[in-house]
């Protein structure tokens, strides 16, 4: 008798935390898209829109501030995918399910890339695009500058639309995921 209503109470107390579980990982990778998305084809593609470069006066500037909001991106990149990586340690956690390797793989590659695109590609672009606007910059140097800017640029456009990819299967992942149960699998915690 002292079991059973100490499972019942267990489960009591376990299913609002999965509720819980579920509505922080669908938020987070809602958030975290939506950034992302909003960011990529909405926000950085107006600093270099015909309204806003001549407001700036130069087109050095449209490329710092995007500089600015890229390096902002990366940091609320790595939180999400913290949070998403907290979030399958809770799953485990709480509902007994073993950590999905496939998904939880798929977060810390997009950390990596990320981390990638910003802790090595943005500052070799911020180099090549400071050297490409300077006014004493030697015509020979700013053609070369001009050249590794756009080929940085180029590798990081592609990590940023994997990136977008995997968020959106991650998204899904979430959008999809039935409510977590402890006790329906017969792992930790059935009886």
């Amino acid at each position: 008798m002292l079991i059973a209503w100490q499972s019942g109470r267990a489960r009591r107390t376990v299913f609002p935390m999965l509720a819980f579980l579920k509505f922080v990982g669908l938020l987070n990778s809602a958030i975290w898209l939506g950034a992302l998305l909003f960011a990529s084809f909405v926000v950085l593609p107006v600093f270099f829109s015909p309204e806003v470069t001549p407001a700036l006066m130069h087109r050095y500037y449209s490329g710092r501030i995007a500089e600015i909001v890229l390096r902002r991106l990366v940091w609320l990149q790595l939180v999400c995918g913290g949070i998403a990586l907290l979030h399958y340690f809770g799953e485990w956690l709480y509902a007994g399910k073993p950590l999905p390797r496939f998904a939880a793989g798929s977060v810390v590659a997009m950390l990596l890339l990320v981390s990638i695109g910003g802790f090595w590609l943005q500052p070799q672009m911020e180099r090549w695009h400071l050297v490409k606007y300077a006014s004493n910059t030697p015509p020979v140097q700013r053609a070369d500058a001009v050249k590794k800017f756009s080929r940085w640029h180029g590798v990081s456009q592609v990590i940023n639309l994997l990136v977008v990819a995997g968020v959106i299967v991650h998204f899904v992942r979430h959008a999809n995921m039935p409510a977590a149960t402890k006790f329906s699998r017969g792992g930790r915690g059935a009886n």
